[in-house]
């Protein structure tokens, strides 16, 4: 393997020992090419959020893997909701940073910024030379949101800006002098290692029911009225793998749902057991709200259940656009259910094998090889 000794400093807004995004893998398979990486996470609000974990429950530095640490601001730098404490706080965490930076990166690093956090200015404007990726995956909407202004100038000041999906490529590209480029979730094959698609017509449980699954990270792009209309159907069990966000535990149909016997909340589980529960799926499911947000969504789990050959159900998103024929697509709650009844009769083992090959060339090594035109 060549070594580039490329350095680079990914700032986001998640840990590396919970839900696995693009972010995560890509990383990864940089560091895979020899890359130097420090994935840098931002603060944490509330002691909480890091105590329930096990590794950097107070912060620190870890080695994820070879040429790839992993740094999590202590607890005490948290984000604080005085504005003094919160002051002093982010001049601390800025100046910790630095020096960080500095220790791992002698040399000018490159700095992939995947979040607009109020400190990924502080920390750039302290490495002008340097160049300035940002990955853009989310919409920022909200007038309120303190990361509105961050994204605009990081727009503004990045060389290059790579977005997950056709809706923010359209959307931002007419404003950005060529340089914005798609730059879409891949596979991670390490973990898919299928050498044909896994089509199962029909799992078997216990009572026999149509087992309905959905993994991610629940907040509150989900449609949990339209759920909550679903799981009346009693035909089917309803499972959903990974975190539920806070937000969507105080909508009112979240708590309704959890009372249902054919539901269940798996929680956060290990990433390599992904596929095994995305294998036990009868069919899997995109019930995404439908609003400005989420237009520019592009969610890696999509690309996983294709390559497991699994029937998908999805609402009307802008991103499934591109996956005609692959996506049995859901405008109404009539629509939702026609297609739970009728989707598995329709697929079968060579629409499976016709999704498996569109996921073969959504691969991360051909995003790392894009990626690494910029940085060499």
């Amino acid at each position: 393997m060549k070594k580039t000794g490329i350095g680079i400093v990914c700032i986001n807004n998640d840990g590396f020992d919970g839900l696995r995004r693009p972010r995560h893998i890509l990383m990864e398979k940089l560091a895979q090419r020899g890359c130097r990486i420090m994935f840098a996470s931002t603060p944490v609000s509330y002691f909480s959020e890091r105590l329930k974990k096990e590794k950097l429950k107070w912060g620190g530095i870890a080695k994820i893997k070879e040429n790839l640490v992993w740094y999590q601001p202590p607890v005490l730098l948290r984000r604080f909701s005085n504005p003094m404490l919160d002051f002093f706080s982010t001049i601390l965490r800025v100046m910790v940073m630095r020096i960080l930076v500095f220790f791992y990166f002698p040399d000018k690093p490159i700095f992939f910024v995947t979040v607009p956090c109020p400190d990924v200015e502080k920390i750039i404007s302290y490495y002008p030379k340097s160049l300035l990726i940002y990955n853009v995956h989310d919409r920022y909407l909200d007038k309120n949101d303190k990361w509105i202004s961050g994204h605009a100038e990081l727009l503004k000041a990045a060389d290059v800006v790579l977005v997950g999906s056709n809706f923010l490529f359209e959307e931002l590209a007419a404003d950005a002098n060529g340089k914005i480029f798609l730059f879409p979730p891949a596979l991670d094959f390490d973990l898919f290692k299928f050498e044909e698609p896994l089509f199962n017509a029909k799992s078997r449980c216990g009572d026999n029911k149509t087992i309905v699954g959905c993994v991610g990270n629940f907040g509150s792009q989900i449609d949990w009225e339209l759920i909550n209309d679903l799981t009346d159907l009693m035909e089917f069990e309803f499972v959903f793998v990974g975190p539920v966000g806070r937000a969507a535990k105080m909508d009112s149909f979240y708590s309704l749902l959890e009372n249902k016997g054919n539901v269940k909340f798996v929680g956060e589980v290990p990433h390599n057991s992904i596929p095994a529960y995305i294998q036990s799926f009868d069919i899997c499911i995109l019930p995404y709200r439908l609003n400005e947000y989420s237009k520019g969504i592009n969610p890696l789990k999509l690309l996983e259940y294709l390559a497991c050959g699994k029937v998908v159900i999805s609402s009307p998103v802008h991103f499934v656009r591109q996956f005609e024929g692959l996506v049995h697509v859901a405008s109404t709650l009539s629509e939702w259910e026609f297609w739970l009844c009728e989707a598995l009769k329709k697929d079968n083992h060579n629409v499976a094998l016709k999704k498996y090959q569109f996921v073969k060339t959504q691969s991360y090594d051909a995003r790392v090889d894009f990626l690494l035109e910029f940085v060499k």
